[in-house]
């Protein structure tokens, strides 16, 4: 899929007036196009639009255009605006609602030479249609016909007209390639389909080949295309568990996403789905254009009832703890040394406050299957609301650091991971997959978070 955005410099868009008053007006740099009939001011007013098709690929075939402009305001009743096909090259010009005699106009398609019929010269025949309704927002007319045409060479791209199906009943202002906010500018979005013999990759970053694995495990998978993926779908055994659902984006050549697996799970009449002994974790990554990768990863299930729980609850000196705080007051401020942990906002001291933890996980024994990971907390204080409070990966190494609400440089800040050099995001480098939520509740108490698949990987 291809965005064509333009901005002022690079856009083609105005619109013509056919008010008797204004009919020699030009509005190629105005901010928005104004279609249809208000009293006194537009009568049969039409946009017109042409988009450079020049950086498609050569050699492709367009499967889907559609024209897509915002409307900024809301009305009372509805108006259908028909697109029609410019049969003739025009010049936008620099009017913002001015005699400029350089761009179109109502009588002339450059500013000195007439239209051969007043009002543009445009084909008869109705491209497509759409009802834009009363709301504001975005509003969509499918020309992928003449899109094809134009990219095809069998049709002169001398770009669209939009005008009303009824030009004296009312009228609707979308904004235009000159405003400011590149968001809501004028955008055509072409799909297009190429030869493509390049069949799509595929990763299973977790479980690792051949692990012993209990509970409840976090399937991780990659998937990426040179062109489109289709779909990704992962198996046990051949059964199928997860279908990674396609995102609303324009096109989907990458994708991150886990999955959870159950492996006590018990079907209808009690019995075990999942033996203990070897599975088969299977991935498909499909592409648009019909091509298939299979990756496969062996790995055992073992869920035998004896089980050692071992805790890890440092001191100063062998635990990894602090927290970094938003406020633009205290953001090189390191609390390495706090007797406690803040998270969240306080007017005036705390804003968007975030706790760092690691353990060392080194005396658990080698070979072991972990089966359950929590995070425990002790919040000593009571609030009136409750809180909800993500966990998230950390991405890179970190320095605890010797502060007690001071500026140390020595360890972790908003700003700095050891207090000198700087995160790639201000707040911490972390994995945006939220790997577990804990609402803390307005008791003082211990609070848990289920870590179980992250220290797994670990």
């Amino acid at each position: 899929t291809y965005i064509i955005q333009p901005d002022a410099a690079g856009g083609k868009d105005t619109y013509i007036n056919g008010n008797t008053s204004y009919m020699n007006y030009n509005y190629g740099a105005r901010t928005y196009m104004t279609i249809g009939y208000y009293s006194g001011q537009f009568s049969q007013a039409r946009g017109q639009l042409q988009f450079d098709l020049s950086d498609i690929p050569a050699g492709v075939t367009i499967t889907k255009a559609e024209l897509k402009l915002y409307s900024p305001y809301t009305f009372t009743n509805t108006m259908d605006i028909e697109a029609h096909k410019i049969t003739r090259s025009w010049i936008e010009g620099t009017g913002n609602g001015s005699q400029t005699n350089n761009g179109a106009t109502w009588y002339r398609y450059d500013g000195v030479n007439l239209w051969a019929n007043y009002g543009g010269d445009y084909d008869s025949t109705i491209v497509c249609t759409t009802q834009v309704g009363t709301n504001s927002g975005w509003y969509v007319w499918d020309i992928t016909n003449l899109v094809q045409g134009w990219f095809n060479g069998t049709e002169a791209n001398n770009g669209i007209i939009l005008k009303g199906s009824n030009e004296y009943s009312t009228y609707r202002q979308f904004w235009s390639s000159d405003h400011s906010d590149q968001t809501w500018r004028p955008k055509l979005v072409v799909t297009y389909a190429t030869v493509d013999d390049t069949v799509p990759q595929g990763n299973i970053i977790s479980p690792i080949q051949g692990q012993i694995v209990s509970g409840t495990n976090r399937i991780k998978v990659t998937a990426t295309d040179n062109i489109e993926l289709s779909s990704v779908e992962v198996y046990i055994d051949n059964t199928l568990i997860h279908a990674e659902p396609r995102p609303q984006v324009d096109t989907w050549s990458e994708t991150s996403f886990s999955c959870y697996w159950d492996t006590t799970e018990l079907d209808a009449l009690g019995n075990k789905v999942y033996l203990d002994g070897s599975h088969i974790i299977t991935v498909k990554v499909y592409d648009t254009a019909g091509h298939m990768t299979v990756i496969n990863r062996n790995v055992t299930v073992n869920n035998d009832s004896s089980k050692t729980t071992y805790i890890i609850q440092p001191d100063a000196a062998g635990g990894k703890d602090t927290y970094i705080n938003g406020n633009t007051s205290y953001m090189n401020y390191n609390y390495g040394a706090r007797t406690y942990m803040t998270i969240g906002y306080y007017s005036g001291q705390f804003s968007r406050a975030r706790g760092q933890l690691q353990f060392d996980l080194s005396d658990i024994p080698a070979g072991a299957t972990i089966t359950k990971a929590e995070l425990k907390l002790y919040s000593p204080y009571t609030f009136t609301n409750t809180m909800d409070i993500e966990a998230h990966k950390i991405t890179r190494s970190w320095i605890e650091g010797t502060g007690n609400g001071s500026q140390t440089n020595n360890g972790a800040t908003w700003y700095r991971y050891d207090g000198l050099n700087l995160w790639t995001n201000y707040g911490g480098d972390y994995d945006s997959t939220i790997e577990t939520i804990t609402q803390v509740g307005t008791s003082s108490g211990w609070y848990v978070w289920d870590i179980t698949c992250l220290v797994q990987e670990w």
